[in-house]
Order: C-alpha cells, then sequence, then structure tokens
C-alpha cells in the first residue's frame, strides 16, 4: 500500500509539473490585446480575421489615421512595420500567427 501511494504522489507531482503555466500562458491576452495596423495591409487583415475567429477582444490604432499611435509604435517597440500585435506587454512585429497563438493561449 505504501509503495503505491509514493506512486501516486509521484504521479501527482509530475502531473502538475506539465500543467504549471508561463506568464504568457497565465495571461492569455487578460491583460489587454492591442493592435497597430493600416486598413490596406494585407498581414493585418489576416490578424483580424484570426482574433475575430477566435473571440479575441482587441483595440485597434490605424497607424495611418493616427500619427500619436504611430509614434507610439516607433518609439516603444522600435519599428514601423506593421502588424504589431501587444499581448499582455509582449509584443509580435509582423503576422507570427503561431507566436500570437502561444500568447493567446490558442491552440
Amino acid at each position: 500500500m505504501r509503495t503505491w501511494l509514493a506512486g501516486v504522489g509521484l504521479a501527482v507531482a509530475i502531473a502538475s509539473l506539465g500543467l504549471s503555466s508561463t506568464r504568457a500562458d497565465a495571461a492569455c491576452g487578460r491583460e489587454g490585446v492591442y493592435v497597430y495596423e493600416t486598413s490596406w495591409c494585407p498581414y493585418c487583415n489576416r490578424l483580424r480575421q484570426m482574433l475575430v475567429r477566435n473571440h479575441v477582444n482587441y483595440t485597434s490604432y490605424d497607424v495611418d489615421k493616427d500619427r500619436r499611435a504611430f509614434s507610439f509604435m516607433k518609439e516603444h517597440y522600435k519599428t514601423t512595420a506593421i502588424p504589431v500585435i501587444v499581448i499582455d506587454g509582449s509584443y509580435v512585429v509582423g503576422f507570427n500567427e503561431s507566436r500570437i497563438r502561444q500568447l493567446l493561449c490558442i491552440r
């Protein structure tokens, strides 16, 4: 019986290691999702479609129409490339679907 309980304890410990989450997994977009984009950018369109399809709420900034947003993006994320998606303080430049899915905990 004692051996069986020790085995169960080990199994529980191993299982809990697999369930521990990283900072990104723990937040999964709950701290905010922000997109810097334009209406004409094909990668921005793909990003918007992915977010809508997965029911992700986000705040959008059109950097063609909002010069302050463009300046902010350029200063804080050191890029003029679009789209820039900010998820819980982490950001991705361009449409890197696998990284975006990882940060949003979308399988």
